[in-house]
């Protein structure tokens, strides 16, 4: 099979096209070589996960429900819970399995927003 990335990157290393780049000639720095090259790339671009949106939308949406459940209607209260577990159920699906959540009920609540933290 031919290499022919390799193939280009020695020629262009003969043109010298890699001998102006930061850093030639010294050791990697620690960061480059720690973490996952993934989330330093998103980080690195500003770019945040739709999960993430997803669980920071779903945190808030805990700790709005937290601050207003005692000047709350049972039925308004309940509808709102069934509305999280609908966001927290969507952000399920897009987080990695390591990171899925349970969902709430009026008897969890509190405990499931620590979690989230």
């Amino acid at each position: 099979m031919k290499d022919w990335f390799g193939d280009i990157y020695k020629k262009h290393e003969g043109k010298g096209d890699f001998d102006y780049l930061e850093g030639k000639g010294k050791p990697l720095k620690r960061e480059v070589l720690e973490g996952d090259v993934l989330d330093r790339t998103f980080k690195s671009a500003n770019v945040v996960p739709d999960w993430i949106e997803r669980r920071r939308k779903v945190m808030k949406e805990m700790e709005t429900l937290i601050a207003l459940k005692d000047h709350m209607e049972p039925d308004d209260y309940s509808h709102r819970i069934e509305q999280i577990n609908d966001l927290i159920r969507k952000y399920n699906k897009k987080c990695p399995p390591v990171m899925q959540r349970g969902l709430i009920s009026p008897n969890n609540l509190e405990q499931r927003y620590r979690s989230w933290q």
